[in-house]
């Protein structure tokens, strides 16, 4: 699987005198695509058609045709969404009709274009399976979760410390799904989760 790098990324074009503008972004929930829907549909839009994938490994997937005949528009967003194995992301097309009617292929092409237009200049990133651990150690062992990060190269989550211990959340790619064995360290699954890698 894979997700886009870049953030917003709009462009605008016609076919047939009829003007669509595409909105691309990342997101990581349900309610982050909810949101940019809100902010970006235009009323004055003939048809504002989407279509998300949000999740990994468990996927929720939406469309919306918005008028247009049946899967004619959203659905066709979401097919090329998933032929190129991509999840959290979201593609809003606002059609603007002007005449002659398109027909359904035209149609289906002109909400496809502005992605396929996008994913050939586009950064995508691999979302690579994980998993997410607490770490417990004595302050005086810090040093040594520092050096397994280097080696196993996990990425620290978030870090708390009292007076005696520091707390570690982290996230391991699952190739690498094993920390040495220490006495004093005390290593705890939390979840499965993935990590955003640019390879």
């Amino acid at each position: 699987m894979k997700t886009v790098a870049q953030k917003l990324w709009s462009k605008s074009y016609t076919i047939k005198n009829s003007k669509f503008e595409v909105s691309i972004n990342q997101i990581t929930n349900v309610a982050e695509a909810e949101t940019f829907l809100q902010e970006h549909q235009d009323q004055k839009a003939t048809h504002n058609c989407y279509a998300y994938i949000v999740g990994f490994p468990e996927q929720i997937k939406r469309f919306n045709d918005d008028g247009e005949p049946n899967k004619s528009a959203g659905f066709a967003i979401l097919k090329i969404l998933e032929e190129k194995q991509l999840t959290n992301i979201i593609v809003l097309v606002r059609r603007y009709f002007q005449p002659p009617k398109l027909g359904v292929g035209h149609l289906m092409r002109g909400y496809q274009q502005g992605l396929l237009n996008y994913l050939a200049v586009a950064k995508l990133l691999a979302i690579v399976p994980s998993k997410e651990y607490q770490i417990v150690v004595p302050v005086a062992l810090i040093n040594l979760i520092y050096q397994w990060q280097k080696i196993y190269h996990f990425l620290i989550l978030k870090q708390t410390s009292d007076d005696l211990k520091v707390t570690f959340i982290i996230n391991l790619a699952k190739e690498k799904d094993t920390l040495p064995y220490h006495s004093e360290v005390d290593v705890t699954y939390l979840k499965d989760s993935f990590l955003i890698s640019a390879n």
